[in-house]
């Protein structure tokens, strides 16, 4: 049995994660959210045991308490907070939220003018 390199591995575990998120998207579109869910753990199983990380892009789009996968209207509600400067991700079944900064937009807006 042949083994597959390392770094061969981690780009292999990549793009099956990046695969796995769009079957989550799709599933989430159809109505499943289940095997959207399903989709969402596999993929961070995969990234556990390959030890690849996930890319941040990918990160936002599944609740860091209890992995399941967020859909704008379906499964989650998305608000700004301009006072704090960031964006708020409810999930719609924990409840918890997830806060990410767009501080680096308010810069970039400034530096602009």
């Amino acid at each position: 049995m042949s083994s597959v390199r390392r770094g061969e591995q981690k780009k292999i575990a990549l793009e099956r994660i990046k695969a796995l998120f769009v079957e989550a998207e799709a599933a989430a579109l159809k109505g499943d959210l289940d095997l959207a869910n399903e989709h969402v753990f596999s993929a961070k199983k995969i990234s556990s045991r390959t030890n690849t990380a996930i890319p941040s892009v990918l990160k936002r789009r599944y609740c860091r308490y209890c992995y399941h996968y967020l859909h704008p209207g379906l499964s989650s509600k998305v608000r700004t907070n301009p006072a704090k400067k960031r964006v708020e991700v409810s999930c719609l079944r924990c409840g918890r939220k997830n806060f990410y900064p767009y501080l680096r937009e308010v810069k970039e807006k400034r530096q602009m003018k």
